[in-house]
Formats: C-alpha cells, structure tokens, sequence
C-alpha cells in the first residue's frame, strides 16, 4: 500500500457522499489552466475584477465563469465596494494543492522522459 499523507482517510474510512462532492467541486475548479493562473495572481491579496481582467486578458463573461467555479468550490471569497468587485483566496490551502500537484506534474514527466530515452534534467532547459 502507499503511504498516505494528508489522505482521504483523514474525512472517514469512507468519505460520505458530501465529502466526495467537495472533493469533486475542488478538483474542478483545479482543473483549468485560467483558475490556476487565477489563483496564482490572488496569491499577493485582493484583486478587483477588473485587475484580473487586464492581468489575464478575459472577457468579462469567461472570467466570471471561472470565478462563479472558484467561489462554488470554497476557494475564494467576493466583496464589494460600491460598482467595484474584489476577489480573495479563503486561505493557502488552494495553492499548496497545486503546488502538490506542480511535484506529480513534474515526477510524471521525469518519467516520461526517461521512458523516451530522454534525460530529465534536459527538459528544464
């Protein structure tokens, strides 16, 4: 068996139906490049709507969608002041998930390279 650390074992030995549904929404939202990037530009604090707009260059309606994915899945929290809308992370925990799937990304195409005769440390370049 693999050891497991910070595993699924720590909601129950099996997850109720609620924590695999959490468990889904998160990946989900985890799972676009743009709510990643997102994510990443909330890092440093607040941003209004409109800083993530220049910074990521969406239209607005694409933007809100991938917003309306991270606030579902508890991952940002909104404010508003007046016309303005700013966005927060809740906590670090959504970039420590990504970052641990940033050391799977990477372990896996170590292994890829490998497995093409590839030496590793040539694809970081």
């Amino acid at each position: 068996m693999i050891p497991q650390v910070g595993s699924l074992h720590e909601v129950g030995p099996e997850p109720s139906g609620r924590s695999r549904q959490v468990l889904a929404d998160v990946a989900k939202a985890l799972a676009h490049p743009d709510r990643i990037w997102i994510l990443q530009l909330l890092a440093d604090g607040e941003r209004s709507v409109a800083d993530l707009r220049t910074c990521t260059g969406q239209v607005a309606s694409t933007l809100s969608s991938h917003l309306a994915v991270l606030r579902h899945a508890d991952l940002v929290t909104v404010r508003r002041e007046g016309p303005a809308v700013f966005y927060r992370l809740v906590d670090g925990t959504a970039l420590a998930a990504v970052e641990a799937l940033r050391g799977v990304v990477v372990g896996t195409l170590d292994r890829r390279d490998v497995d093409f005769g590839a030496e590793p440390e040539d694809r970081r370049r």
